[in-house]
C-alpha cells in the first residue's frame, strides 16, 4: 500500500524448521484504508508471503510449513455456525489457498464460551479415552496391568498415538503420551484411534 504506515507486533514465530517466522500488524494510509496483515518472513529478515487478513490475527501458532492456528475477533465478519458469542474465534490458517477457515466446534458449543484462547497445540495422530464408565484410564509404565501408573486420564481426553502397541495375556496395548506428557502404555480397549 503506497504511502502507508505499517505497523508490526514485535514478537515472530518461527516454524519447526527455524527458517521462516510469521508476525502481524496493520498498515494505515493517511488516506483512510488501511489493511490488518500477516506476513512471512525468512531467517534473514526478507518478506516472504504477504497476506491482508479481514481482521487482526491473535497469537498464530505454526502447524506445519502451510498451516496456522489462530483466533480472531468474533466481530471479523468471517462466517460462521449459529452463535452470538463474544471474544475470539479459533481459526486454522492456510497459507497455500490464502483462506482462514473458522472452527466453529467445539469451542461454540456453549453460550457461556467467552475467550476461546488458544493456550497449546499438541499435534497427533491421537487416541480418545472412551468406555470408562466416567472414571478414568490408567496411563501405565509398561504394557501391563501391574506396572506403575503414571497418569490416569479422564474419559474424552485425547492421548498422543505413539505408534507402538503389544499383546500381553489377550490384551492390547497402545503406547501413549499424555497432555501432560507422560508417556507410557494404556489398553487399547479403552481407547478409540
Amino acid at each position: 500500500m503506497a504511502g502507508s504506515l505499517v505497523a508490526l507486533q514485535w514478537s515472530y514465530t518461527f516454524d519447526s524448521t527455524g527458517n521462516h517466522g510469521l508476525v502481524t500488524g496493520i498498515a494505515v494510509n493517511p488516506m483512510g484504508s488501511g489493511a490488518n496483515l500477516l506476513l512471512i518472513v525468512r531467517r534473514d529478515g526478507s518478506l516472504e508471503l504477504a497476506f491482508s487478513t479481514p481482521t487482526f490475527i491473535v497469537g498464530p501458532i505454526w502447524l506445519d510449513e502451510t498451516h496456522l492456528l489462530s483466533t480472531i475477533p468474533w466481530n471479523s465478519g468471517l462466517p460462521r455456525s449459529g452463535t452470538t458469542n463474544r471474544g475470539y474465534l479459533p481459526v486454522l490458517i492456510d497459507l497455500g489457498a490464502g483462506l482462514i477457515h473458522p472452527i466453529s466446534h467445539p469451542s461454540t458449543d456453549s453460550p457461556s464460551v467467552g475467550i476461546n484462547g488458544i493456550i497449546a497445540v499438541q499435534q497427533g495422530p491421537f487416541a480418545r479415552v472412551v468406555h470408562t464408565d466416567n472414571t478414568c484410564l490408567n496411563v501405565r509404565a509398561e504394557p501391563l496391568p501391574s506396572a506403575g501408573i503414571l497418569d490416569c486420564a479422564a474419559e474424552g481426553v485425547l492421548l498422543r498415538d505413539l505408534g507402538q502397541a503389544t499383546d500381553f495375556a489377550g490384551s492390547n496395548w497402545l503406547q501413549v503420551a499424555t497432555p501432560a506428557g507422560a508417556e507410557g502404555w494404556a489398553s487399547a480397549q479403552y481407547l478409540e484411534r
